[in-house]
């Protein structure tokens, strides 16, 4: 069907590549799991996010199926150009979605389309057949359409073909079964050559393909939108809060990362963690790891606010809140972690700044700043813990969190919860 949503969990194998991820997805024989996921929302979207977060996390070997107007497009797609040009970067392999029609549809225009897919998105490494017809009288009707361009090929039948189809090897992957897991079904046999996959619907958690099948889709849901709870990264949601609005500065506030375009340039010293709600930053000395937001706001007349769950480990004098009006002046507000208490530091009409107590710190407290008409409120736990007039600010303003260490020494923050409001 042109509009399913389809995850598949594959072990791919087949032709050869340009880089190092696309020949493991590629070469004849066994390699290690490779995710094939169709993503067929348009980019961007949350899917896309957890896509690039999932590899950057796990490093799996990931192949994704783009669908543009189900294949049938006749000009380029900005937002397609950009997110290509992304996957590219990543080495994520990348095949085009196109229908047949179970073979009624006129093989020029299917031609048309492979066409369209060169012209405006050069950089997919093959296509994805589907609504194929299973009976051997389509066979040279298949073969035609796959030989029209030699790049790698999955068609997708959803049952068992005529095992014509894989003896003639111009296929690399079949999809030989489609439906709730529950159905026994028989399978095709598999050669050198082209391989055959599984995609199972309403499956247990420990539901498993047929022994001599290593491309398969196991999911507990009959249809998957976008990305399967299995492999969906619980910190994606935190990811996809700073890749829309924040830009991370290290290891200084004149070095700036945009998400997700440079999700591999992250330092190693920002990480987000697959199976944990959870952000990290380790830093030592005086390298910094700020997310400066994006959204610059008046102090005297709205209402914005920042709210973090944290956790902090070691005992320098650390940075890791802030409200700026601009990056070279002395922040407005500074809130940071010192001798197992947290601190505020406001910046006073005089350009002066007064330190006060904010209590002693706890492990995961939820700290909030916030700016409403003129007023500061510095809350912890939900409790408000300081209040100020800062009329006198005046300033357009931004807010930052990560870690500035102020002393020499090494300190690590957790972050679990990242909340915006206005």
């Amino acid at each position: 069907m042109k509009t399913y949503f389809l995850l598949l969990l594959v072990l791919l194998a087949g032709c050869g590549s340009d880089n190092a991820d696309k020949n493991a997805i590629t070469k004849n024989g066994i390699t290690k799991t490779t995710h094939l996921i169709p993503l067929y929302s348009h980019p961007p979207s949350d899917a896309w996010d957890k896509l690039f977060l999932y590899k950057h996390l796990t490093q799996d070997d990931v192949m994704v199926i783009i669908n543009p107007s189900n294949g049938n497009f006749t000009h380029k797609s900005i937002a397609y150009k950009k997110v290509l040009e992304q996957l590219h970067q990543n080495n994520i392999f990348t095949v085009g979605y196109l229908y047949t029609n179970y073979a009624q549809r006129d093989i020029k225009e299917i031609k048309k389309n492979i066409d369209a897919y060169k012209k405006y998105y050069s950089t997919v490494d093959g296509f994805f057949f589907d609504e194929m017809n299973e009976s051997i009288e389509q066979l040279d009707y298949y073969k035609e359409l796959l030989k029209y361009d030699q790049k790698y090929s999955i068609v997708n039948p959803g049952t068992k073909i005529d095992q014509e189809y894989i003896d003639e090897r111009f296929i690399d992957l079949v999809v030989d079964y489609e439906g709730n897991h529950e159905r026994r079904r028989t399978f095709n046999s598999a050669n050198e050559k082209t391989k055959l996959a599984v995609i199972y619907y309403n499956a247990p958690v420990d539901a498993k393909a047929p022994k001599n099948i290593h491309y398969q889709y196991i999911d507990n849901d009959t249809i998957t939108k976008n990305f399967s709870l299995y492999l969906t990264p619980k910190s994606w949601q935190l990811y996809s809060t700073l890749a829309h609005n924040a830009k991370l500065q290290y290891p200084n506030s004149h070095t700036s990362y945009i998400f997700p375009d440079d999700l591999e340039k992250l330092p190693k010293s920002v990480q987000f963690f697959m199976d944990k709600k959870l952000m990290q930053m380790k830093n030592c000395n005086a390298e910094r790891n700020e997310f400066r937001f994006s959204n610059e706001f008046n102090t005297t007349n709205t209402k914005n606010s920042l709210e973090l769950n944290v956790s902090l480990s070691g005992n320098n004098d650390v940075t890791f809140m802030q409200i700026q009006s601009k990056p070279n002046y002395v922040p407005l507000l500074r809130i940071s972690y010192k001798d197992k208490t947290l601190w505020a530091h406001i910046k006073e009409s005089n350009n002066e700044t007064t330190t006060v107590n904010l209590g002693d710190y706890h492990s995961g407290e939820v700290v909030k700043e916030e700016v409403d008409n003129g007023t500061l409120y510095i809350y912890i736990d939900s409790e408000n813990i300081y209040s100020k007039d800062i009329s006198y600010w005046g300033k357009n303003s931004f807010f930052k969190f990560g870690l500035y260490p102020q002393t020499a020494g090494c300190d690590e923050l957790n972050v679990t919860n990242i909340t915006l409001g206005n």
